[in-house]
């Protein structure tokens, strides 16, 4: 696992990509502040999974959530979200929708200064290699697709993900390219009042599920909370179980990713929720 120190000095090289987007000295066109901003998006978003990783490990909740509201903002304050979705767009020249100084920049400083705050000796929470190596794997699916969807030689078909049946194949072909254990659907036990069912994926040396699920749209959330709430009963069964994850992988028209749960759990792109012990699973997160 990365250091704090690590990853502060990591924001040196986003910081100087990211500001050379709204450098009117380039004169850079639209299509390029558009794609040097996506990069960047993409290399700051592994940054900050990774960094939500030091929060949970050493327990703390409180400075986690600080640094998740640096990175979404809100309607009367622009942050690293909005950067990243509009820094490239200007109401006119040098006028920016999202400002980099203000939106990234001032944003980005505060959530280096959380990470240093962070008490690695205190409040350890131990996580299995493996299990953090999944996750990371889960919220780094959408990587492997993007590669597949666009494939460099011309005569050959691209992967496309248009369901989460699509999502489940690819994200079970990785895994067993990582892991040493068995990877596969599994039964869950019938619950009175509830359906039979499988999970998704099982690990059972690891007490993994991951249960995926696919959001075409925005007004998807509530039929992924609702079905996620019932299948809660189900995953409880699974004499297993240790670790939830739960995979909400976005479809390529949502700017936005969906949260099943609360802001706690918010990810940028797909969403992963992770109840670290049986009696926890009803709270992912």
């Amino acid at each position: 696992m990365d250091t704090t120190t690590e990853l502060i000095e990591e924001t040196n090289a986003i910081l100087s990509s990211a500001q050379q987007v709204q450098d009117m000295s380039l004169s850079l066109g639209e299509a390029e502040r558009k794609e040097l901003l996506e990069n960047i998006s993409d290399q700051y978003r592994d940054w900050y999974h990774r960094c939500l990783k030091i929060f949970s490990h050493y327990g703390e909740q409180e400075l986690r959530q600080e640094f998740i509201n640096e990175y979404e903002g809100d309607w009367k304050s622009h942050k690293i979200n909005s950067f990243l979705s509009l820094g490239w767009k200007a109401h006119r020249v040098a006028d920016w929708v999202a400002p980099y100084e203000r939106s990234f920049k001032k944003p980005l400083h505060k959530q280096c200064d959380l990470l240093a705050t962070v008490k690695t000796g205190a409040n350890l929470i131990e996580v299995n290699a493996d299990v953090l190596l999944v996750e990371t794997i889960c919220e780094r699916i959408p990587y492997t697709a993007k590669i597949l969807k666009t494939r460099s030689r011309k005569d050959k078909s691209p992967y496309l993900i248009t369901d989460e049946y699509d999502v489940q194949d690819l994200l079970q072909g990785v895994l067993r390219a990582y892991l040493k254990y068995t990877v596969q659907e599994d039964p869950l036990q019938k619950v009175a009042g509830t359906r039979s069912s499988r999970a998704d994926i099982s690990i059972e040396e690891l007490g993994i599920i991951i249960e995926v699920k696919y959001a075409y749209g925005p007004n998807d959330q509530k039929r992924i909370f609702d079905d996620l709430s019932k299948d809660l009963l189900l995953y409880t069964s699974w004499p297993y179980l240790k670790t939830l994850i739960c995979l909400i992988y976005n479809s390529g028209s949502l700017r936005e990713p969906l949260c099943a749960y609360n802001s706690e759990t918010t990810r940028p792109n797909n969403l992963v929720c992770r109840a670290k012990e049986k009696t926890d699973v009803s709270r992912p997160g």
